[in-house]
């Protein structure tokens, strides 16, 4: 079977869409389909695919529409992003629910972006929850002279990518904690307010784009990893912590919360400083809460496997082949 990924023009092979078209693809092959990715704008009905996967039900909304146009009985599916997920919620984005409506699937990332759909749409939605590849990279010992935090996301405004350095801001002058934060800025001003927030503040360092097997080792290294996003489908970045065995902080939002789990120990809510903060310093002074974090971020490996992933993309992809 031939499998077309659509991903937004805007992707880039480092950003989060095209990360996981990627890995799909690869699954996919695996199991002995043939794929091809492509931007929106670079899509081609010619390459006749027998499946349609949209990443992005806003951007794919063109893609999808004129695929169902030129071949109505074959199928497609949407798999929805943090934005398509609050499109669906307040039905605000006219061509997410086109798309949504179209798609023959609906693939979430976790149950909770399911149960938040309308229940025209959980009828086709499939939770997948995504894994992550990290090679060889294994846990390594921390560093001894600082307490290391890493953040690892594109600077862009879903992703609430300061608000770890404000919180460090709030820390006790004697805390040891260091804030070290991988990802490209999206915007000159996003740029600029990280180089200042850099040089203005003793706890954080924005070290920009950085090559993705490195990010991987220093997310192996870090005591804790934050992902304070606003908006997520379900972040990358938490499935490699999770397989990497890093313990997580993370704001209360669907997105993480349908993959950590609402009783997840180490949440805080979205755009509090205070509560972030204060969850950094107790991982800082009390081992016992760190240890029970950790083991909690240890029991979810199962569910972000690579061999999860494939068992229930192969489940989907058998209800088209029979």
């Amino acid at each position: 079977m031939k499998i077309q990924f659509v991903v937004p023009n805007s992707a880039s092979r480092t950003k989060g869409n095209f990360v996981t078209a990627t890995r799909w693809a690869a699954i996919c092959r695996e199991l002995g389909h043939r794929t091809k990715i492509c931007r929106v704008d670079d899509f081609k009905v010619k390459w006749n695919a027998d499946v349609l996967v949209g990443l992005h039900a806003v951007h794919s909304a063109p893609v999808i529409a004129e695929f169902r146009g030129r071949f109505p009985a074959r199928p497609i599916g949407v798999m929805l992003t943090g934005t398509d997920m609050v499109a669906a919620g307040q039905k605000r984005t006219a061509a997410a629910q086109r798309s949504m409506q179209t798609a023959d699937f609906l693939v979430t990332l976790n149950q909770m972006a399911k149960d938040w759909l309308p229940a025209d749409l959980q009828t086709k939605a499939f939770v997948i929850p995504q894994s992550a590849q990290v090679g060889n990279v294994k846990r390594i010992k921390p560093l001894s002279s600082v307490f290391e935090v890493c953040v690892v996301g594109h600077l862009r405004k879903e992703k609430d990518p300061f608000r770890p350095a404000l919180a460090a801001r709030l820390l006790p002058e004697a805390s040891r904690i260091r804030v070290h934060h991988f990802g490209a800025a999206l915007s000159a001003a996003f740029a600029r307010r990280a180089a200042q927030l850099s040089a203005s503040e003793s706890r954080y360092r924005w070290f920009g784009h950085y090559p993705r097997w490195k990010v991987l080792r220093r997310i192996a290294r870090s005591r804790v990893l934050v992902q304070p996003s606003r908006s997520e489908g379900g972040a990358s970045t938490i499935s490699e912590a999770i397989l990497l065995s890093t313990p997580i902080i993370a704001s209360r939002i669907s997105g993480n919360v349908g993959i950590l789990g609402a009783d997840y120990p180490a949440l805080f809510e979205c755009e509090n400083t205070q509560q972030l903060s204060d969850l950094l310093f107790r991982f800082e002074t009390d081992r016992q809460f760190h240890q029970h974090v950790a083991a909690a971020t240890r029991a979810l490996q199962s569910l972000v496997s690579p061999t999860n992933e494939q068992r229930r993309i192969k489940q989907l992809l058998n209800q088209f082949t029979r």
